[in-house]
């Protein structure tokens, strides 16, 4: 659904969801169907197995989404599909430390707006596939460091050296993985 963050996660007793860095919590969050009395950071004693966990966002602009996620090293799998993100200008580490993370789609994310992307994936060592945003990401000024430690299938946009801002193009053509074009 619009607005909604979902994710798949591996049980445990406190699996979290969000960065504790992250000041922006969910309106509502929902557990294998089951609305949770109340939005957190945390979900404590999930059972064993995966989980699908999905957060509300509907209705939210969001100005900053770095750190959101970082250090979440439970969460397997991420859908971003339908934030608004238009007004986003940071997203350095956000996924940072998701060491568990093994498909990430970000095609459909808004990043027109954002200018910081510094080790935006680092760490992301079980990432099998990575899908970069189709829109254009001219504003980006700054993407240091943003693959290190990521050994994902980068799926890029075909026209990707005309849409991207020359700091992102540098540093997905120095990416030394396997990148596809879609």
């Amino acid at each position: 659904k619009a607005g909604w963050i979902n994710e798949k996660v591996l049980g445990g007793s406190d699996v979290q969801v969000l960065s504790e860095n992250y000041s922006n919590l969910p309106d509502e969050i929902w557990v294998d169907g089951v609305k949770q009395s109340s939005a957190s950071r945390t979900i404590t004693n999930l059972s064993s197995g995966e989980h699908q966990v999905a957060l509300d966002y509907a209705g939210i602009t969001f100005d900053d989404m770095g750190r959101m996620f970082q250090g979440c090293v439970s969460i397997k799998d991420i859908e971003m599909t339908g934030l608004d993100s238009s007004s986003v200008k940071g997203m350095s580490s956000m996924f940072s430390g998701c060491s568990s993370l093994e498909w990430l789609d970000l095609c459909g994310l808004d990043v027109s707006g954002v200018v910081y992307m510094n080790g935006m994936f680092h760490g992301c060592s079980s990432l099998g596939t990575l899908i970069l945003p189709n829109s254009g990401a001219s504003s980006v000024l700054f993407a240091n460091a943003i693959f290190i430690g990521c050994t994902a299938e980068l799926q890029i946009p075909a026209q990707y050296e005309t849409m991207y801002s020359q700091a992102l193009v540098n540093a997905i053509n120095n990416y030394t993985g396997t990148k596809t074009t879609y």
